[in-house]
């Protein structure tokens, strides 16, 4: 759902940590000026975007070699694996 308040931050900022809360993705906004209190709730986490670029550059030296599992930061990765965990 949309925040039709659209000058109320506040309004909006509570919206957006529920919905992220409750294991929403994103949220839908009606004026530009809410994109960027939307995207502070709803982006990726800075290190776990560096974790997966470096995961998928492990993992693709390790296809290269017919390797398909290996460590990462004391995790196992393979294709069966959570990488959310």
């Amino acid at each position: 759902m949309v925040c039709i308040d659209f000058r109320n931050n506040d309004a909006l900022a509570i919206e957006a940590h529920e919905g992220m809360v409750l294991g929403f993705d994103g949220k839908q906004v009606i004026h530009p000026s809410q994109i960027g209190h939307v995207n502070k709730y709803f982006s990726p986490d800075p290190q776990k975007v560096k974790d997966a670029v470096e995961i998928v550059g492990i993992y693709e030296k390790m296809a290269a070699i017919n390797q398909g599992a290996f460590d990462y930061k004391g995790r196992v990765i393979d294709l069966p694996s959570n990488l959310e965990s």
